[in-house]
């Protein structure tokens, strides 16, 4: 089950993608995995995280922070999972949400997504890329990513 992504083998401490992300960290190796297949990436380092107020200072690499004690979003997670089933992302001429514009950076994830059956909107016609995924909301989208045999018609 899953998307048959093979695991990827950590870099070296020195090397590591991400400041906040050690060897010894209990999310180290599947992090490390993901930033290797490109399906997460990271924060600038300099600035602050937003979510805990702590400053997040350039190491000497000037490594990206990954922040993972922080909640993602819903765009976030519509992101990694269409990377992660390696769909072809489509690019409609209209928006299905009213938030989701054609600039958006989410803007072919969600609309990939939703061609697939992974995900809907709100019954306001939006999406809401930046509120937080639910726990609830997380497993129905893996569960229907990796399960489904939906065929997304990329004329939409």
């Amino acid at each position: 089950m899953g998307f048959s992504l093979p695991a990827v083998t950590p870099p070296p401490s020195n090397s590591r993608t991400f400041t906040d992300v050690t060897p010894d960290n209990v999310f180290y190796d599947v992090v490390e995995t993901a930033a290797a297949r490109g399906l997460i990436s990271g924060y600038t380092c300099g600035g602050v995280n937003p979510q805990t107020g702590s400053a997040e200072p350039c190491d000497t690499a000037a490594r990206p922070y990954y922040r993972s004690s922080n909640f993602v979003t819903r765009g976030q997670i519509t992101k990694i999972v269409v990377i992660g089933a390696n769909w072809v992302r489509i690019h409609p001429a209209t928006p299905r949400f009213n938030d989701v514009g054609l600039n958006s950076v989410f803007y072919p994830f969600v609309e990939t997504a939703v061609c697939h059956g992974i995900l809907s909107g709100y019954s306001d016609g939006t999406f809401r890329t930046g509120n937080n995924a639910a726990r609830g909301q997380i497993s129905k989208i893996v569960f229907l990513a990796v399960t489904s045999t939906a065929v997304c018609d990329s004329a939409r």
